[in-house]
């Protein structure tokens, strides 16, 4: 089974890469770690109880609901202050694990399941050094940073530019990522010209290879530990006979 890790700086169109994948190819499993730390601070998780308990202060919680404001915890942790960065590495410390074994038995179930192709969809896939899970990491990549910020404005029409800039310093610099990552696809032109670049990138994965190896195989060595039981057996009631 093929994991591959697709990752991409904040307004680089990850996102729609991802989306464009689900249409071309709606056989390969999609890991979304976006969707996991969100489930990860939902009530009642471990890192949930956590942040609620030992770290975040009361006010960062819904007083009826006791969910976690997250925009208020982003406004802290993105901050380009000492005590901005100092909280963003405590919450991650409490998200990442368990966002990770999330994924690893993910990983485990398909592989087991006799899926084809795992993508994992990681924003922060070489900030968190998740690379060694992968068979290939790719990168949705832009020319220009002044791209990003335009994308993540039009986005998010409520975010200041200021705030932009820091969740974009947040991460890698794009050019240490196209360093680590192992393909680069540009996404600098239309959505069609992504879908394109993707469609290469990611060919059908071969079939009939996996058909073999995960259904015709076993069937195939069962059958023949029959046979040779049966002829052992067969073998061992002739002898009887003699």
């Amino acid at each position: 089974m093929k994991i591959i890790g697709l990752t991409g700086g904040i307004g680089t169109g990850k996102s729609t890469a991802i989306k464009i994948l689900r249409q071309i190819h709606p056989e390969i499993v999609i890991i979304d770690a976006d969707v996991l730390s969100h489930e990860a601070v939902e009530p009642g998780e471990i890192p949930y109880i956590l942040l609620k308990w030992f770290i975040l202060p009361k006010d960062f919680f819904e007083p009826l609901t006791k969910k976690l404001i997250r925009s208020k915890l982003a406004e802290l942790i993105f901050a380009p202050t000492p005590k901005g960065r100092a909280l963003k590495k405590i919450v991650e410390g409490c998200i990442h694990p368990w966002v990770i074994y999330k994924m690893v038995v993910g990983i485990v179930w398909y592989w087991l399941s006799g899926k084809v192709m795992v993508v994992l969809d990681v924003p922060l896939l070489f900030e968190a050094n998740l690379q060694w899970m992968c068979s290939k990491t790719v990168l949705i990549d832009t020319s220009d940073s002044g791209v990003q910020l335009s994308r993540i404005l039009k986005r998010n029409p409520q975010m200041s530019k200021e705030d932009a800039m820091n969740r974009i310093a947040a991460q890698f610099p794009m050019q240490k990522k196209r360093k680590m990552a192992d393909r680069v696809i540009k996404n600098d032109g239309t959505v069609k010209e992504l879908e394109d670049n993707l469609l290469e990138e990611f060919k059908n994965p071969d079939i009939m290879t996996h058909v073999i190896l995960y259904h015709l195989l076993p069937i195939l060595l069962v059958s023949f530990s029959c046979f040779y039981i049966l002829k052992g057996l067969m073998g061992s009631v002739e002898i009887e006979k003699d």
